[in-house]
């Protein structure tokens, strides 16, 4: 889609797809590597193009590419930046952020600043139409939990993000 959007000269919905789909797609598949290419690429094209709307969204899922790899100095930076254009009513991109901030600082061993960031994010996306999402907030909290050695907190936070999954259908 990207290189027909390109060739058709619509370079800026071109420049969307990672965030909306591509990206996501490959964090799902579990292949951060390629997911961060993808969003790289469009989180540049839309810096150059000095868009301020999706650029946070891009930045926030480029953060959860880079987490997964263990970047987590990058990582943070990316969601500082997400966090610094990020509209107050962008649902999305403020409990994404969160979310990939709030598992950075578990894993650098401030698990109580995670869990607080990550329970931020649920609030902000439990009221929104989305159980896929609250769905990602939830086992990002069980993750944050899990670091701090709290299993079994982490697996009630576990079984509710599954909970949201299966609402959307998504098994």
């Amino acid at each position: 889609s990207r290189a027909t959007l390109d060739r058709l000269g619509w370079h800026y919905d071109a420049a969307l797809t990672s965030a909306i789909t591509s990206g996501a797609v490959e964090l799902i598949a579990g292949d951060a590597e390629t997911a961060e290419a993808e969003l790289r690429r469009d989180h540049q094209a839309l810096a150059a193009m000095g868009e301020r709307n999706y650029i946070s969204t891009t930045a926030a899922f480029l953060a959860e590419a880079l987490y997964r790899q263990g970047r987590d100095e990058e990582a943070l930076a990316f969601t500082v930046e997400s966090e610094g254009i990020a509209a107050d009513d962008d649902v999305a991109t403020q409990y994404l952020w969160r979310c990939v901030r709030a598992k950075v600082l578990a894993r650098r061993g401030d698990p109580a600043t995670g869990e607080a960031l990550a329970r931020e994010a649920i609030a902000i996306i439990e009221d929104a139409q989305d159980p896929e999402s609250q769905g990602y907030a939830w086992l990002d909290l069980a993750e944050v939990l899990a670091m701090a050695g709290r299993t079994a907190d982490a697996a009630e936070a576990a079984t509710t993000a599954e909970e949201r999954f299966l609402t959307k259908g998504n098994a």
